[in-house]
């Protein structure tokens, strides 16, 4: 029985990882980035060179799964697996996702925010607030019988910091790092301090409303914090239970086979 090959397409970055047979144990993981003016051609040659540096075979993958919130990027990686590795991805879509929702239409919920809902039901139970900090920062909401009620975007972390910079005269951009005060004494420190802390609150400020929303007793709720920065803020932000940066690709890994096969023509 061949490997799982697992692709997450994000709005920035994407991740492609290799999966055992078993879907127990991610083998090797890379990023990304999600351009979309990259040719299919590009994206093989970029995945034939990581499979040489560990020494894999293009015959041990067995499966291609793809999940994309990026669509002019879908069929290019649908027709990377057709090249390289000659087999055809199966797309998944919010209808293949095995969890029960209260929403009108999941297709109409990116589907990676689904299939972190699906993983943290199977990892780690419910109820659950799933924080995911990617290009946006958003909250996903499963309740005591795991399904899937909502969610809240708000801006990402690296959105916010570079539509600052560009949109005043003065202020330098900033690398984004934890910050000992919540205030600074000159202007980068200052905008240290807000961002760090700034989201720090955001995301006390969400979780609180968002555990009280789900229980009487918000310490029954799983929190789960996903995405680039989510270890970034645990240290000074408790209500971040649980740190799993590999949440979307593990839900991608415990999916069973029954998704729509994407043209690679």
């Amino acid at each position: 029985m061949g490997n799982l090959l697992a692709i997450d397409v994000g709005n920035t970055h994407g991740v492609v990882a290799v999966c055992d047979p078993a879907g127990a144990r991610i083998e090797h993981r890379w990023r990304f980035s999600s351009r979309i003016e990259r040719t299919a051609e590009e994206y093989a040659a970029w995945l034939q060179s990581m499979f040489a540096l560990v020494d894999l075979s293009p015959r041990a993958i067995e499966r291609i799964v793809l999940a994309s919130v990026v669509p002019q990027l879908t069929a290019p990686l649908a027709q990377t697996g057709r090249l390289f590795l000659k087999r055809d991805a199966e797309l998944v879509q919010g209808r293949d996702i095995p969890l029960a929702t209260s929403v009108g239409n999941p297709d109409e919920i990116g589907v990676d925010r689904l299939i972190n809902a699906f993983a943290a039901k199977e990892k780690y139970g419910a109820p659950a607030v799933i924080v995911d900090f990617g290009t946006a920062t958003t909250f996903d909401l499963l309740d005591a019988q795991a399904r899937y009620i909502g969610g809240a975007i708000a801006p990402g972390i690296e959105i916010s910091r570079d539509t600052l910079v560009s949109r005043t005269a003065r202020l330098p951009a900033i690398d984004l790092c934890p910050h000992p005060e919540p205030f600074g004494t000159d202007t980068i420190s200052a905008m240290r301090a807000g961002f760090y802390w700034g989201w720090i609150a955001l995301v006390e400020g969400m979780c609180a409303r968002l555990t009280r929303r789900l229980s009487e007793s918000p310490s029954s709720v799983a929190t789960i914090a996903t995405g680039g920065f989510a270890a970034l803020l645990q240290a000074d932000c408790p209500q971040l239970r649980h740190i799993d940066t590999d949440l979307t690709i593990e839900g991608l890994m415990r999916l069973p086979s029954a998704h729509t096969p994407v043209s690679s023509t």
